[in-house]
């Protein structure tokens, strides 16, 4: 008689540090399948004016371990819960999807000529990536390199998948490094350690695997900046021909658009995130929404400003591609609008979650976020590793 072997499941844990706020998510990777997002919670990083860095760090692990409980208890009850999705009984790995100011990511492209054609090894091509990290960081004991990704090799000038023991003398390795603080990644490996061992810890950039994300769910986008508007700050990576090429942030986001908006228009942040609500739909009367547009047009043409400069240091990794897509936790019509005012040649748009449906599945009691899909989708094509 003859055996066959079940599908090989996996649950992890991911869990994505942004500026203000921790997301966390069961996700279960199925072989021949889909990945599948079976939970969803998030927690908001209390931000007050002044704060120091240390209450930040001390705010922010407070939530990411109240977030992890929040998945625990999640897993448990699925696994008590008759008729539920099935799920394995232990956790596979947990992946922290770091953004801003968590995480600091380089893109790289290094070229290499070796003196007589020879076999390209896999440790000639890690000896190459060494030698460029080693570049990345002049505070080693402080930071700590918790991510690298290499995205394509080339041979003689053209890109080959399968290039070890290739021979070779003209080499282009392009790469990704990431580095984050050597404590945070300390501590956050320990608010995980009643889950997974630490061996099973791994850290990743939010910016870099929503890209990868949108180039495998849109694989004719083959060249695109990606600029993700958190709540304290804004991030624009850019891909060209497959590969990230740039990555950068500036302190801009969606709840400093509200402050100054208050602050300008003299009222509090809920009563002026309720007005570029209005604003944004053109559901807001003429009386209060004449005065309001001057004061909000001056508040997104300073993002629009930083954004122009931020490319600036962009285009030194070329011209800036046309296709843009633009992601905002919130009012994101009115970042477009603004966006697509100050930069006509740009092709803008959303990645309307319905492009995902073909790549990642959603319980149908968990909130669907684009991020966390993009994320997963990137998550499944590492194999969970």
């Amino acid at each position: 008689m003859l055996f066959s072997k079940s599908p090989e499941e996996k649950l992890v844990f991911l869990v994505e540090i942004q500026s203000s706020a921790v997301r966390g998510s069961l996700l279960l990777l199925r072989e021949e399948q889909s990945p599948y997002i079976l939970f969803t919670a998030s927690a908001d990083i209390p931000i007050k004016a002044g704060s120091t860095s240390a209450y930040l760090v001390k705010t922010t692990l407070k939530a990411v371990s109240d977030t992890i409980d929040m998945l625990g208890r999640r897993h448990h009850s699925l696994l008590a819960q008759p008729g539920a999705v099935p799920v394995p009984k232990s956790v596979s790995s947990v992946h922290y999807v770091l953004s801003s100011p968590w995480i600091i990511s380089q893109a790289k492209t290094v070229s290499i000529e070796f003196p007589r054609e020879s076999a390209l090894t896999k440790a000639k091509v890690l000896e190459i990536i060494e030698t460029e990290r080693s570049k990345l960081s002049l505070e080693e004991t402080q930071t700590e390199v918790v991510e690298e990704k290499i995205f394509d090799v080339r041979i003689n000038g053209y890109s080959v998948g399968a290039w070890e023991d290739r021979p070779a003398k003209n080499v282009d390795v392009s790469f990704v490094v990431s580095l984050s603080g050597a404590n945070l990644s300390k501590r956050l490996r320990e608010s995980c350690e009643h889950v997974v061992k630490k061996s099973r810890v791994s850290f990743h950039s939010s910016l870099l695997l929503e890209a990868m994300g949108i180039s495998i769910a849109m694989p004719e986008a083959e060249s695109f900046v990606l600029v993700n508007i958190h709540g304290g700050l804004t991030e624009v990576t850019v891909v060209r021909e497959k590969r990230s090429v740039f990555f950068g942030s500036y302190p801009i986001g969606v709840n400093t658009i509200v402050s100054k908006t208050a602050k300008a228009a003299k009222t509090d942040d809920k009563a002026a995130d309720s007005l570029l609500s209005m604003l944004e739909t053109d559901s807001i009367d003429p009386t209060h929404g004449k005065p309001l547009q001057p004061l909000v047009a001056e508040v997104m043409q300073e993002w629009c400003a930083e954004f122009e400069r931020l490319s600036g240091d962009a285009a030194t990794a070329g011209t800036l591609p046309s296709q843009t897509f633009i992601a905002a936790r919130k009012h994101e019509e009115l970042f477009m609008r603004y966006f697509v005012a100050a930069n006509p040649k740009a092709k803008a748009a959303s990645f309307a979650l319905d492009l995902l449906k073909s790549y990642v599945t959603f319980d149908q009691w968990t909130e669907r976020r684009r991020s966390i899909g993009l994320i997963s989708i990137a998550i499944n094509s590492l194999k969970g590793e």
